[in-house]
């Protein structure tokens, strides 16, 4: 079996959590006087390799991979874990992977201590095309504690007892997180394509939160079975229950103690959210499009379509879903449970009040007001096929390119000119189309020819539309317009 690990992100701890922190403990904290034991290279065993860390740690040391340079990590058969409480250090779930390389069913991480296994900043994955999900990421009989983890194409990405779970991603494995009846703490993390999100079992005393997360367009957002359930600020939506068609695709929540906070559930098969034991559900400012069960909701929940945006990176270490400009989400919900920032770990308070769900619009440029944010790739979904990438420079400047053909659609064509912004309009008076470029090795700069186009005028009406008007000299491409629709968001940029 090989493993393969592929960046620590700020976590911020709330009032809410604050009951599930003090459950945990110090599980996010090495202990006092423990030791560091440095992993020096990507090999499967002997000296400096992680298995040999793992070997000669004691209970409470930190086992260090965050030096390593090499991008894998490949076993032969999976780690044991036989201390109390060990912290695996990666140097970020970007940057180093744990590969099975598809030769057996192990657990990745097997902890078999009845304390708290610590993994930060490591991917781990075992999907082979053709032979479906195989083995477990992490199996701990005790606690595991996730920060900055990406779990991905396995049977199951973390199995536990009590779990901690920060700035993470579980991606299309058959079961995202079960656990088996201790304390669930889930924040600011995505889990995404599973065929069962969650399997959250008891015996149940313990309670489970779900805070500042999205859980989307798994086959099934997966049940909780616990005393005790809260979900806020969370966004649960398009899960598709095609395993058992007419059961819920969206969460189902067998608890006598329900509480949503600012949560949008929509979207999801037959039912957003189904809630079972409990009396009633406490918590305000939520939108639920279409609930199931016999706990009655809040008298403020909403029921509309939340007008979310598709799953994107838009900013912060997990994919989120954007809100619509025209969401009846903004500034409809609440921060009761005191969160800093919003998933992505952008401010969770933007405009005249808390956004419902894990998105918070930060209206940097209200009324498409150009910012950074515009930076992207845009097109008319009419005409797809061509269409512009733009970037926002400093000093008010703005580039532009126009990929598309030339008029006999003998060929393409592609045009280019920075211009300057204020405002909501960008306006490019020099447009060239070059010209007498050459394939490699026979490229000269000296021959190429920047011919005279046109000019472009674009106007924005919001982050994610806007048209552009056009004003051609060159033969053939004349005067008109065409409408804009945001295609792409670079990583890192954020425009609401």
């Amino acid at each position: 079996m090989k493993v393969r690990i592929h960046n620590p992100h700020r976590v911020h701890h709330t009032p809410l959590a604050t009951a599930l922190l003090l459950v945990f403990g110090s599980i996010a904290s090495p202990l006092a006087g423990a030791a560091t034991i440095a992993v020096t290279n990507c090999n499967d065993a002997g000296s400096g390799s992680l298995r040999s860390a793992i070997a000669a740690a004691g209970s409470g040391d930190t086992v260090d991979m965050s030096t390593l340079t090499c991008s894998t990590i490949t076993l032969a058969t999976g780690l044991v874990v036989p201390q109390n409480d060990l912290v695996l250090q990666g140097p970020g779930a970007r940057k180093l992977s744990v590969d099975t390389n598809h030769v057996t069913d192990p657990e990745i991480v097997d902890h078999q201590g009845a304390g708290t296994l610590q993994v930060k900043g490591l991917k781990m994955f075992f999907y082979e095309f053709g032979a479906g999900w195989k083995g477990t990421g992490i199996k701990s009989i005790g606690t595991a504690s996730l920060d900055d983890v990406y779990l991905f194409g396995l049977n199951v990405g973390v199995q536990s007892r009590g779990l901690s779970v920060r700035n993470s991603t579980f991606y299309w494995n058959s079961v995202g997180v079960q656990t088996s009846g201790g304390p669930v703490s889930i924040s600011a993390s995505t889990l995404n394509a599973n065929a069962t999100a969650l399997k959250v079992d008891g015996p149940g005393d313990q309670p489970v939160l779900i805070s500042n997360s999205t859980i989307s367009s798994n086959f099934a957002a997966g049940q909780i079975n616990h005393q005790a359930t809260t979900v806020a600020n969370s966004t649960i939506a398009f899960n598709q229950n095609f395993n058992a068609p007419g059961a819920p695709g969206g969460l189902q929540i067998n608890s006598p103690q329900v509480t949503i906070q600012s949560s949008i559930l929509a979207n999801n098969a037959v039912a957003d959210l189904f809630v079972s034991g409990a009396a009633s559900i406490a918590g305000n400012h939520n939108l639920v499009m279409v609930p199931s069960g016999t706990a009655p909701l809040p008298a403020n929940t909403l029921s509309t379509d939340p007008k979310l945006q598709p799953l994107a990176d838009n900013g912060g270490p997990t994919r989120t879903h954007a809100l619509g400009s025209d969401s009846p989400a903004i500034d409809r919900g609440n921060n009761s449970a005191g969160l800093a920032t919003d998933q992505r770990g952008y401010p969770r308070q933007r405009g005249a009040g808390t956004d419902i769900g894990a998105f918070e619009v930060q209206s940097a440029q209200p009324g498409g007001m150009i910012g950074p944010g515009y930076t992207g790739s845009w097109y008319d979904p009419n005409q797809s096929g061509h269409g512009l990438a733009v970037e926002v420079l400093d000093g008010n400047q703005f580039l532009a390119y126009w990929f598309t053909f030339n008029p006999d659609g003998t060929r393409q064509a592609w045009f280019v000119g920075v211009g300057t912004y204020a405002g909501n309009t960008a306006a490019i008076t020099a447009v060239d189309q070059p010209a007498g470029g050459r394939w490699i090795p026979n490229f000269d700069p000296n021959k190429l020819v920047h011919q005279p186009w046109g000019t472009m005028t674009i106007t924005f009406t919001d982050c994610n539309h806007g048209r552009v008007d056009f004003a051609s000299t060159a033969a053939g491409f004349g005067n008109g317009h065409m409408d804009l629709t945001r295609l792409t968001l670079p990583a890192g940029l954020t425009c609401q």
